[in-house]
């Protein structure tokens, strides 16, 4: 499905949301309590995650899973039975520390080999994609990506998006990182950056964080970007997607089982 990352998206707002600076993220991190239950007959996986500092639940396929915790894309996973994208469980977990960035990787790994007994392996391997590169020679960019003059920290950004920060215009600030990985979530073949940007842009066609979502513009530039390929939608960035091959990382799925639920 071609929206089906976009949960990964939402799982790294949650981590970066509920950093604490303090404690830093940890390789071996688990989840203390795991519970999996199968869907309900009808409910499709997917949609936004409930969390509080110490507890996190999600809806997701195993597929989707492991695409999270070796941060590939499903054409990445190599291997492995149909339900592996077909059957979404409902997974529910405790913490006994608040959730780090970078925790959650670790933290599905952990959970796929105890509760799916998956075993898997990274190897690299040439595949279709597309370069994300500039696609102008002299390197300037299109009218909808405009460099911050005024860069903003991360704590500003999503305290402006949530409607209580003092700096209003950090909320239609995004970090290149996040173009990206939207730009990745929406195209049909995985995304090498290739252009050498950094730092903070607004986009003209990302919804405007900092206005009511039900705002008739801010529907309007959504649907029409969710109705054009990709492809199109960077031309008025000033990039352009190249069909290539690339060497990408893989996951190829040695083994796995059905979960072992509550």
């Amino acid at each position: 499905m071609r929206y089906a990352i976009a949960t990964l998206l939402l799982l790294w707002t949650v981590a970066s949301e509920a950093q604490t600076p303090s404690a830093p993220p940890t390789e071996d991190a688990r989840f203390d309590v795991t519970s999996v239950k199968p869907l309900p007959e009808g409910m499709v996986p997917g949609g936004s995650p409930r969390y509080t500092p110490t507890r996190f639940s999600v809806a997701m396929t195993a597929s989707q899973l492991i695409q999270w915790a070796y941060q590939v894309r499903e054409n990445q996973i190599v291997g492995g039975p149909e339900w592996l994208k077909k059957v979404g469980y409902d997974i529910n977990a405790t913490l006994s520390r608040p959730m780090q960035i970078g925790d959650l990787p670790s933290m599905f790994r952990h959970l796929l080999e105890d509760r799916f007994h998956l075993k898997a392996h990274r190897e690299r391997r040439t595949l279709p994609a597309y370069a994300l590169v500039i696609a102008r020679k002299d390197g300037k960019l299109g009218p909808g990506l405009l460099r911050a003059d005024r860069p903003c920290t991360t704590e500003q950004m999503l305290n402006a998006r949530s409607g209580f920060g003092t700096e209003p215009r950090c909320a239609s600030l995004t970090d290149w990182s996040e173009i990206v990985e939207f730009i990745r979530s929406l195209a049909e073949r995985p995304v090498v950056d290739r252009t050498g940007l950094t730092g903070q842009f607004k986009v003209d066609w990302f919804v405007d964080p900092g206005r009511d979502p039900d705002d008739s513009t801010n529907r309007q530039r959504f649907d029409e970007l969710m109705s054009r390929p990709i492809t199109l939608s960077v031309e008025s960035l000033g990039l352009k997607l190249e069909a290539r091959s690339e060497p990408l990382d893989v996951v190829v799925v040695d083994s796995v089982e059905v979960a072992t639920t509550d």
